[in-house]
């Protein structure tokens, strides 16, 4: 895809390295995995068989592999002049930064429901029709994740609204970033009610689990041998700890 011109409403290049991380740190995990396991099985102490070696490397280097993929999918999710970029790549663009498809390529753009764009829904559903016969499908929780904000969320779906006819057929002319009614969808602010931000529990969670994992995982690496087994016991759960809250941001969050 070309790049594009202007971008209208996208996210940050911050918060997309946000959602990412947890790939990035997976794909650390991974590799630090394979170098330690490589140490142990080929090393002087030959802790491990060969055969064990090999199987427990190759498991970690498929796990690596799948994380790649995974990470570089996310996309940088926005509606630019030439296009709009879906919240993820298919496997062909993986290093398009961003990955765009341009409205040439686009059939037609659902939204549901309705197209309020002066009073945006706070749950709604998008289907982007490719020419080529692919459905691309997203709604309010990939858009408001992805940006950290409920207002960009409610701009998002304005703006889509604004582009397309009632039959569906698409008006990218309209993306002037110079005109009012384009100024007073981007100038909207909704409350903000922290629908798309890690509840404290996950907050914490992250915290506490890194930092004991970190702190146990250290003693294991410099060869600490007293209550071995209590180690890594800790270093197990507070690693789980930490992963499961930074993959859930959800967690115990109050139903409204």
């Amino acid at each position: 895809m070309s790049k594009p011109e202007a971008e209208v409403l996208a996210v940050t290049k911050r918060r997309l390295w946000s959602s990412r991380f947890p790939g990035v740190f997976g794909i650390a995990v991974g590799f630090a995995g394979e170098i330690v396991i490589g140490y142990f099985g080929f090393g002087p102490s030959r802790a491990f068989s060969t055969a064990l070696t090999v199987a427990m490397m190759s498991i970690f280097a498929l796990g690596l592999v799948f994380l790649t993929i995974g990470t570089l999918r996310i996309n940088r999710l926005g509606i630019f002049t030439e296009g709009v970029a879906p919240p993820m790549k298919p496997l062909t663009n993986l290093f398009d930064e961003p990955y765009v498809i341009p409205w040439r390529s686009l059939r037609s753009l659902g939204v549901s429901p309705g197209r309020s764009r002066e009073d945006p829904p706070n749950s709604y559903s998008l289907v982007l029709a490719l020419t080529d016969g692919r459905k691309i499908r997203f709604g309010n929780d990939a858009v408001g994740w992805r940006f950290g904000s409920e207002s960009d969320a409610r701009r998002f779906y304005s703006i889509t609204a604004l582009l397309t006819a009632d039959d569906g057929a698409l008006h990218p002319e309209l993306l002037d970033t110079r005109s009012p009614v384009i100024q007073s969808i981007l100038g909207a602010i909704w409350p903000e009610r922290g629908a798309y931000r890690p509840t404290r529990a996950s907050r914490v969670g992250v915290a506490v689990g890194g930092v004991v994992a970190l702190f146990s995982g250290g003693l294991l690496a410099v060869g600490w041998q007293q209550d071995l087994l209590i180690v890594r016991t800790v270093f197990a759960l507070s690693a789980f700890l930490f992963l499961g809250s930074l993959t859930t941001p959800n967690m115990l969050r109050r139903k409204a």
